[in-house]
């Protein structure tokens, strides 16, 4: 590895951990900054595994340019889809988010009946879709919330990856399962200090005294 890959690779790490930290404590506020990231991050993650290599370092450091460039496309699209059309911002996200979840579940199942790889089918397919819809219908619910945990899981799983910790070791998941609950409490705090009080939306009372008898 020569100097200028060492360099970039530091720079890449910086980058992502700038981005998992501020997804993690304020993702909520910042939803270009998440689908952009998250744009981002999964097809570089997906490019990654395609590739063969073991994480997305390994791209900047097998000098994959042009892969690199095409996940910094997706995620400008996604920056500009989340300034522009809000909603739709929001559905897309919660569709990813629900491919996420349904592609880590798939990885613990595949972890506890002792496979590497699993079958593709029709089935697998739907389900993945299925997923992805409900993640549509949850953020289109309670999108404050949505928001809050999805921004959280990607930030913490961003963090992991830029620390370049090992996801089968159990120390990665208590730091993980640690930076998820650190996330979830700091948003969450600034979120309840947002919302606005039920007393202040009530209209004030008119007090007896304060009212005057027309004149005859």
């Amino acid at each position: 590895m020569n100097l200028i890959t060492s360099i970039l690779t530091f720079l890449f790490t910086a980058v992502i951990l700038a981005l998992g930290g501020l997804l993690l404590l304020a993702g909520r506020k910042y939803t270009w900054i998440l689908l952009g990231a998250g744009g981002f991050l999964i097809t570089a993650a997906l490019a990654a595994e395609l590739e063969n290599v073991s994480n997305t370092f390994t791209l900047v450091q097998d000098r994959l340019w042009i892969v690199l460039l095409i996940a910094l496309g997706v995620g400008a699209l996604g920056i500009i889809i989340a300034l522009k059309y809000e909603n739709l911002s929001h559905d897309i996200i919660g569709f990813a988010a629900g491919l996420y979840f349904a592609s880590w579940f798939d990885e613990i199942l595949l972890h506890l009946n002792g496979q590497d790889q699993n079958q593709f089918t029709w089935w697998v397919a739907l389900l993945f879709i299925a997923v992805g819809i409900a993640g549509v219908w949850i953020t289109r619910q309670d999108a404050d919330e949505a928001l809050i945990l999805i921004s959280v899981m990607i930030g913490s799983r961003t963090i992991a990856e830029g620390l370049n910790l090992d996801q089968t070791k159990s120390f990665t998941a208590v730091i993980t399962l640690g930076l998820v609950l650190t996330g979830v409490v700091v948003q969450y705090a600034s979120y309840l200090r947002e919302k606005p009080r039920i007393g202040r939306q009530l209209p004030p009372v008119p007090h007896p005294i304060d009212e005057e008898l027309p004149y005859k």
